[in-house]
C-alpha cells in the first residue's frame, strides 16, 4: 500500500508527525493483512513492514537529504561486570516502585532543550501528568508524564540515550 499526498507542505516547513499519528499507523499495519505501507510526503518518506510470525512491524524513516553515515566500531559483547550494571537498569529500586516506560524506541532526554534545567532530578515530588521527560521518536518530540503522585525515585537511563519500547526511563515511589 503506498499513500503520497496530493497537498504539499510549504517549502522549508517540516512535516509534522506525531507519537499519536505513528501508534495509530503501526496500529492499522497489525491489524490488517497488509504486509507494508509507504507513506511519502514532500521529502519525506515512511515505510512500515510486518517482520517474522509474530507480526511486529519495523519502522524505517528516511527524509532528504540523507545524513552522512559514520563509521562506528562493531559492537562487542559486554563485559560481566557492565551486563549486571544494564540488568539493574531495568530491576525496580524497591517493592512498591511504580516505573515510567518508553512507549517506543527513541532518544531520552532529561531537559526541554540543551542546556536547560531537567524537569525532574531524583528526589522530586510529581504529581500525576507532570511533565518529567523527553522522547524523541523519528525526530518527534513525545513528552512523558508522571504516572502517579510521589517521588522520583531513580532515573536509570543517560541524558541523550537511546531507549528501547518498553524499558524503564524513571521508576517513582507512589504516595
Amino acid at each position: 500500500m503506498i499513500i503520497r499526498s496530493e497537498k504539499r507542505a510549504e517549502r522549508g516547513r517540516a512535516v509534522s508527525l506525531t507519537y499519536e499519528d505513528v501508534q495509530e499507523i503501526l496500529k492499522i499495519i497489525d491489524q490488517s493483512s497488509t504486509k507494508e505501507i509507504h507513506i511519502e510526503v514532500d521529502d519525506f518518506k515512511l515505510i512500515v513492514r510486518k517482520h517474522g510470525a509474530d507480526g511486529a512491524p519495523a519502522v524505517t524513516t528516511t527524509a532528504t537529504p540523507p545524513a552522512p553515515a559514520s563509521s562506528a566500531p562493531a559492537p562487542t559483547e559486554p563485559e560481566p561486570a557492565q551486563a549486571a550494571q544494564d540488568t539493574s537498569k531495568t530491576e525496580a529500586p524497591s517493592a512498591t516502585a511504580q516505573s515510567l516506560n518508553s512507549p517506543l524506541a527513541g532518544t531520552f532526554y532529561r531537559a526541554p532543550s540543551p542546556g536547560a534545567d531537567p524537569f525532574v532530578e531524583e528526589g522530586a515530588k510529581v504529581s500525576t501528568g507532570d511533565t518529567v521527560c523527553i522522547l524523541d521518536v523519528m525526530k518527534v518530540m513525545n513528552t512523558l508524564k508522571a504516572p502517579c503522585d510521589g517521588v522520583v525515585l531513580s532515573i536509570p537511563v543517560e541524558n541523550a540515550e537511546a531507549v528501547s519500547a518498553g524499558q524503564p526511563v524513571m521508576w517513582f515511589e507512589p504516595k
